[in-house]
């Protein structure tokens, strides 16, 4: 005859044993977590050198935009600067920045990414796609709409223009993050050109 007291026991048992395999599952799980991760390999030489020749390459890529935006950039601000239709000459200034970006970007797509940089090549071309959206946003603005003539079309470009500085300020940290964190991985200096990446879009004369 089973009494209180047995099932009271029995009970008391089963608390027990639970207790002791939650203390078990707590005691592995704390002992794993604390297993430390093997550090990474330190790269070789040849690896370092692979990886320089390859920011070397998106440099030679980046070297021309960043030109043509220094060049058509004064245009522009000059043309920003004042009421009235854009002239012709800034036009096509603006046409050429937005083209060398888009260029650059279809470029640095084609390169064959060295190990650990993939993120970070693909945030440096989505940069790159993000000023020839703002720049052909700018174009439209300037194609004679107002205000008083078209209202909506105004503000939907306005719209766009302001979209595209958010994408493009949020890509460019990005960029220079991942950049950053991969070359200390790959053991190797952070390239001054990725640190002064596109500087004359962003009105900033150094880079975070």
């Amino acid at each position: 005859m089973v009494t209180t007291r047995d099932k009271l026991g029995l009970l008391v048992a089963l608390v027990g044993v639970a207790a002791l395999l939650w203390f078990g599952l707590q005691h592995f799980n704390a002992t794993g977590a604390a297993t430390p991760s093997p550090p990474p390999p330190i790269p070789t030489a040849g690896q370092r050198g692979a990886v320089i020749s390859y920011l070397k390459h998106l440099e030679r890529i980046d070297a021309p935009v960043e030109s043509r935006e220094r060049h058509g950039g004064v245009v522009l601000h000059h043309e920003l600067a004042n009421p009235g239709a854009m002239s012709a000459t800034a036009h096509q200034q603006i046409e050429a920045i937005a083209s060398a970006y888009g260029g650059g970007a279809r470029q640095v797509r084609h390169v064959h990414p060295a190990a650990g940089f993939e993120q970070a090549q693909q945030l440096l071309a989505k940069t790159y796609d993000d000023q020839a959206i703002l720049y052909h946003s700018i174009l439209q603005l300037s194609n004679g709409k107002t205000v008083q003539s078209d209202p909506n079309a105004v503000l939907d470009e306005l719209t766009r223009i302001n979209n595209a500085l958010g994408a493009f300020n949020h890509d460019l940290t990005a960029c220079r993050a991942a950049f950053r964190e991969s070359t200390a991985t790959a053991g190797v200096p952070y390239p001054a050109w990725v640190a002064a990446l596109i500087n004359h879009a962003t009105g900033k004369s150094s880079a975070p």
